[in-house]
């Protein structure tokens, strides 16, 4: 293996590790959305022709409209919080793929405890040296009540 190669998997790393970081500001991004009312780092991560398909919860394209779909989240849920596991990145220059497997946890407005699981499908840009989500689908594999909860029990609300 020459220089060039070993550089050019190097670059790959950096990559695939600054798409894995890109994610998890995402991740923390809509907690601090719908938790603190905070929107900022969570629109920040995206191209501005963002095409985030949540299948179910609805699809939206550009910051504005993702922007839109974040306040009503505001209004539903008093609680979220995102895991984002399993990636499998693929990059290719400028652009790059990725699946994640996702579990969130949401406690609505009205105190009732759920549990999303599902799978993220990714496709990235970078732009003037720094990565960005240019598109998001979710298939979810369920959307469920928490019979138990946690709301109560862990965070002191009451329903």
């Amino acid at each position: 293996m020459d220089v060039n190669e070993l550089a050019q998997q190097i670059q790959v790393l950096q990559d695939i590790e600054a798409i894995k970081q890109l994610k998890y500001r995402y991740s923390e991004g809509c907690d601090v959305a719908v938790n603190e009312g905070k929107t900022e780092s969570f629109l920040e991560v995206f191209t501005p022709d963002i095409l985030w398909d949540g299948g179910d919860f609805g699809t939206f394209k550009g910051v504005d409209e993702v922007k839109g779909f974040v306040a009503g989240m505001q209004a539903q849920l008093k609680f979220t919080y995102h895991f984002f596991t399993n990636p499998v990145v693929k990059v290719d220059g400028d652009r790059a793929t990725a699946r994640w497997h996702l579990l969130a946890i949401y406690t609505e407005t009205e105190g009732r405890d759920t549990m999303l699981a599902g799978i993220e499908y990714d496709e990235y840009e970078r732009v003037d040296g720094r990565w960005f989500i240019k598109k998001l689908k979710l298939t979810t594999a369920f959307y469920a009540p928490f019979k138990e909860g946690w709301h109560e029990l862990v965070m002191g609300l009451k329903g």
